[in-house]
């Protein structure tokens, strides 16, 4: 009884340093999807580098985090008793005897021993593990506090992509048409030569409705 409850000790800590260490990566995968998805909230799609970098920070904080949960979830009991035989010299390098079936009664005895020893230390209560947060926590500050100044402070457009300049085209008026096109007869000038038979000169005609000899010209 006492090395089953030794071993529920060891996957008590386990859990709770998956847990803690898994939280931490939490923060600093938070903090870069945080800034990412300011950028797209704020641009959206108008400016398409801002657009990629955005999109890359958020699926590559996915992707940490993925990674870290996938790494730590490979803790196992022997590095948890590996580490509370670092931490407490009471234990005599034996916990991961724990683990094991014994062999002998001189590993049963050490055994119990072992199992007595642990759970007078309540390593469980104590947290017998040292995380490294205060990086992950500033992190976490400076990348809401970049967030907050994306979103709120008033900033200058970005740029987008040039445009060709406006070509203006003009077509000369045309030309005023004529309003009366009629062809107007001023003058008229007529020359009459009586055949030779008449002995008339040739002479100018006024008008021209009259009669004339026949064989004029």
């Amino acid at each position: 009884m006492a090395v089953e409850q030794s071993i529920h000790i060891l996957r008590q800590i386990r859990s709770r340093y998956v847990q803690a260490k898994l939280w931490l990566y939490m923060l600093q995968a938070i903090a870069v999807a945080a800034v990412g998805i300011a950028i797209l909230y704020r641009w959206r799609f108008e400016v398409p580098a801002l657009a990629f970098v955005a999109i890359s920070m958020m699926v590559g904080a996915v992707l940490y985090f993925a990674l870290r949960w996938r790494s730590v979830n490979k803790t196992s009991l022997q590095q948890v008793a590996r580490h509370l035989n670092r931490q407490y010299p009471a234990l005599e390098d034996s916990t991961e005897m724990l683990l094991h079936e014994p062999q002998n009664l001189l590993q049963r005895l050490q055994q119990q021993k072992v199992a007595g020893v642990l759970q007078e230390l309540h390593p469980e209560k104590e947290k017998p593990y040292t995380l490294r947060s205060t990086a992950s926590y500033v992190a976490l500050g400076l990348a809401l506090v970049l967030t907050a100044g994306i979103l709120y402070l008033p900033a200058a457009p970005l740029p987008g992509p040039k445009q060709s300049p406006e070509v203006k085209i003009t077509f000369p008026d045309a030309p005023a048409v004529a309003a009366d096109t009629a062809t107007t007869i001023e003058q008229i000038d007529i020359t009459v030569t009586p055949p030779a038979y008449t002995g008339k000169k040739a002479y100018k005609a006024d008008n021209p409705n009259l009669r004339v000899e026949e064989g004029q010209q």
